[in-house]
């Protein structure tokens, strides 16, 4: 589940918020959008950012929880035990 989430993430949500970003910056640029509108929707879409990144996070420690219960860490890092 978490591995299928990161993939919808990178596939779709991280080009999006790119593009809201982009697009933030040019309606700020052309005075269509305020300063302090700019700055809080930018906030809104920095932590939306930070949960993705929180996302990721959670994916690499249950892959790493997962090895460690399986016994396949060592394997994995290349290590003997």
């Amino acid at each position: 589940l978490s591995n299928a989430a990161w993939d919808d993430w990178e596939r779709t949500g991280q080009v999006s918020l790119r593009r809201q970003t982009d697009l933030l910056r040019r309606l700020w640029e052309a005075g269509e959008l305020s300063t302090t509108d700019y700055l809080v929707q930018l906030r809104q879409t920095l932590d939306v950012r930070e949960s993705a990144l929180d996302l990721r996070f959670a994916l690499w420690e249950a892959w790493f929880e997962w090895l460690q219960a399986s016994g396949r860490l060592d394997t994995w890092l290349g290590v003997t035990p």
